[in-house]
């Protein structure tokens, strides 16, 4: 797996690609998805994921292997998923297509959030979201200087 980042040069502090292509929540299965490039002319990011052949694929697909792979929970209710109940919730709708957006979530839970504010669907889940969201923000931040 390579990355063909730019790195930072001593004269001036830039943020690599992969910087701002984390997801923004720490465990399994998001971790186990990897940066691997920015694609193409729109500058899609692709991403591997750790234990599954084949790729790079897109955010959505990259989340979607990793939690039938490495399993994963609803962010919302806690139930765990498997590959027949397991959905992609777009946090704050379809307009962003950014690993940070991407939630896994129950069919359930998926439907019945529909296009509400995660915090106006459920506050304990919005507030750990925007939490690590914040938190990945606050790390970049401190790259730049």
């Amino acid at each position: 797996m390579s990355n063909s980042s730019p790195k930072a040069n001593s004269t001036s502090v830039t943020e690599k690609p992969d910087d701002g292509t984390a997801h923004c929540m720490d465990a399994a299965p998001y971790n186990r998805i990897i940066f691997h490039d920015l694609h193409g002319p729109s500058k899609t990011p692709r991403y591997w994921v750790g234990g599954v052949e084949n790729g790079p694929w897109s955010a959505e697909n990259a989340l979607r292997k990793a939690g039938v792979k490495h399993g994963g929970t609803c962010f919302y209710c806690k139930i765990k998923l498997d590959k027949d109940t397991l959905t992609i919730d777009h946090v704050e709708g379809r307009t962003s297509q950014s690993i940070q957006n991407l939630l896994l979530a129950c069919k359930p839970c998926n439907a019945k959030k529909g296009h509400q504010p995660i915090e106006a669907f459920s506050p304990n889940a919005g507030r750990a979201w925007l939490q690590a969201l914040l938190q990945q923000v606050e790390e970049r931040l401190k790259k730049l200087g």
